[in-house]
């Protein structure tokens, strides 16, 4: 599953991550991937039009409970100068 330049746009990232889980199969991949960093994404997302305002991409710790109430590992997480990937693992 891939979710590129898109993550941050879900209204309840919870619910998409559990709906999009379910069409992984066992050690299946999920992908999340940004051109940009969080930092810079949020930063940008913050003073831009109200209607994404609150379109942010959320904290490690977030992302981690998110994907392991649904039975993933983020097995890698890069948030640096070369953008923003995750990928989880269902298990």
């Amino acid at each position: 599953m891939l979710c590129h330049q898109v993550f941050r746009h879900f209204d309840d990232k919870p619910l998409a991550v559990r709906l999009l889980a379910h069409a992984l199969k066992p050690d299946g991949k999920f992908i999340v991937f940004h051109f940009r960093n969080s930092a810079w994404i949020n930063d940008l997302h913050r003073k831009a039009h109200p209607s994404i305002i609150a379109d942010m991409i959320p904290s490690p710790q977030e992302m981690k409970s998110m994907f392991e109430a649904v039975g993933m590992k983020i097995d890698t997480l890069r948030d640096d100068e070369q953008g923003y990937f995750l990928s989880a693992v269902f298990y």
